[in-house]
């Protein structure tokens, strides 16, 4: 019987019970929590990682328990500084426009919720000191608080990263597949996520239940050693 299951769109839902902890993303979860805890003494929480590793869901987790919106540092509107937020969250901070008034803005901005005591939470693709747009003294300040590094690169994070993702997309993903995926993938989240969307799509398209034959027809040409780009 041919596989039904696979429906448009992916339900990926962003929230805190949804989100899968791992030994590399285990501080990332807690201090959340922390700077959600409204007697905690923190302000500032910084995450890093490459994309897929889960900053977002959790930057948005965080904002909907909140009550608050998730800003991208590109999108900054024009009216944020009307607004009266109880935690600032800006997200993808590497994407900061390499401009005087928008680096002006930020700082502004991060000042603005330190003085006041409010909470501020930030995440980015790099380390704060690599960040290329960011001024010398908010990177200091970013040290100043909570720093959490996510990274699921390890095979059993992967393994339930897979696993999320097949539940997102209401389809199942045998062992021998995730198995195989594991062996031919790069180790970033990202390429994982790719091929997961690659394979369900596949499978909706041609009504396909997802094997071990049918992703390797997927993913690979003759030679079976090397993934297709």
């Amino acid at each position: 019987m041919e596989q039904q299951a696979l429906e448009l769109p992916v339900a990926n839902r962003q929230d805190f019970s949804s989100f899968i902890p791992c030994s590399g993303n285990q501080s990332a979860l807690q201090f959340c929590q922390r700077i959600l805890d409204q007697t905690s003494i923190e302000q500032v929480l910084y995450l890093y990682g490459a994309s897929g590793s889960g900053k977002t869901h959790l930057l948005q987790a965080l904002a909907d328990a909140a009550g608050v919106p998730r800003h991208r540092a590109s999108a900054l509107p024009e009216t944020i500084f009307e607004q009266d937020y109880p935690i600032l969250v800006i997200d993808a901070l590497e994407e900061l426009p390499d401009a005087p008034t928008q680096r002006g803005l930020v700082w502004e901005l991060f000042n603005r919720y330190y003085t006041e005591g409010k909470k501020i939470v930030l995440a980015g693709q790099l380390a704060p000191k690599e960040l290329p747009t960011i001024d010398d003294h908010l990177k200091s300040r970013l040290l100043w608080g909570l720093v959490a590094h996510l990274d699921i690169s390890d095979d059993p994070s992967r393994r339930m990263l897979i696993s999320k993702l097949a539940r997102d997309r209401n389809v199942i993903v045998p062992d021998a597949v995730a198995d195989w995926l594991l062996t031919v993938l790069p180790r970033h989240a990202g390429a994982l996520i790719a091929a997961l969307d690659r394979l369900y799509r596949c499978a909706l398209k041609d009504n396909r239940r997802i094997t071990l034959p049918f992703a390797r027809t997927v993913f690979l040409d003759t030679d079976e050693s090397r993934l297709i780009d």
